[in-house]
């Protein structure tokens, strides 16, 4: 009788386990578009403006006025209060990536093409469309690394390959399949090359799509900044000169 509970309990752990891999990654991401709208109206979206404060927890939580814009295929632009000075902190019109920074940011107070690698963070950011669309057409790999607990949820682990290299760590929560957490190295101008983790929550619809509202950047565990955005828009008319370097 021993034996037999023994083998039985053999049984169930290696079908619970079975189980737990049944899903497969094209599934996970099925069930995220599906609660975030819908893959079709993803692909709809061609423009987004978001407008809330930045929150520099770094330099004792100064907070400032913030807009980021994003027009398909990739654009962007992010733009910061500053002083009374529309500080861009990150742009990239198609072409070129650049910024303008004040003096007391470091800057030379006139708009500057970004460095090489800045320029190639800012650009691999600007696609407005997600990764996970059409994945396999993009050239991206996407494999399902099993599960992982983030700070107390616990997750599936979706590792992103894209075409160019750079590998994204995607954390999905799995009650509601959408991700809480993403995990790459970034480029930052006072620490380099930094592994990041860029938290996401509140999520909010906006005409019939879920998004997040706030995101937390912490570096080695410790918050640098924070974005909480209060108005997001999608679909609104962006002119291309937005997003284009202005002659110094």
């Amino acid at each position: 009788m021993k034996k037999l509970s023994f083998t039985l309990a053999i049984l169930a752990l290696v079908f619970t386990s079975q189980l737990a891999q049944a899903q497969t990654v094209d599934e996970i991401l099925a069930k995220y578009f599906a609660n975030i709208g819908g893959v079709e109206k993803w692909k709809a979206m061609k423009s987004s403006k978001m407008e809330g404060n930045l929150i520099l927890v770094s330099m004792g939580g100064l907070e400032l006025p913030m807009i980021s814009y994003g027009k398909a295929p990739n654009k962007v632009k992010s733009t910061v209060d500053f002083q009374g000075m529309t500080v861009v902190a990150a742009a990239y019109d198609g072409t070129t990536a650049w910024n303008l920074m004040p003096p007391e940011a470091g800057g030379s107070g006139s708009p500057t093409p970004l460095p090489e690698e800045a320029a190639k963070e800012v650009i691999l950011m600007a696609e407005i469309e997600s990764e996970f669309i059409d994945y396999a057409a993009k050239g991206h790999t996407v494999v399902l690394e099993g599960s992982e607990t983030i700070e107390g949820t616990d997750c599936f682990k979706i590792k992103v390959t894209k075409k160019n290299g750079k590998v994204l760590t995607y954390f999905f929560e799995k009650e509601n399949y959408v991700p809480i957490m993403m995990r790459t190295v970034m480029s930052d101008p006072m620490m380099g090359q930094a592994e990041t983790d860029t938290f996401m929550s509140d999520y909010k619809e906006v005409d019939g799509l879920m998004m997040p509202h706030a995101m937390e950047f912490k570096v080695k565990g410790q918050t640098i900044r924070k974005m909480v955005f209060t108005k997001v828009s999608v679909n609104v008319e962006l002119a291309d000169d937005i997003f284009a370097m202005p002659a110094k």
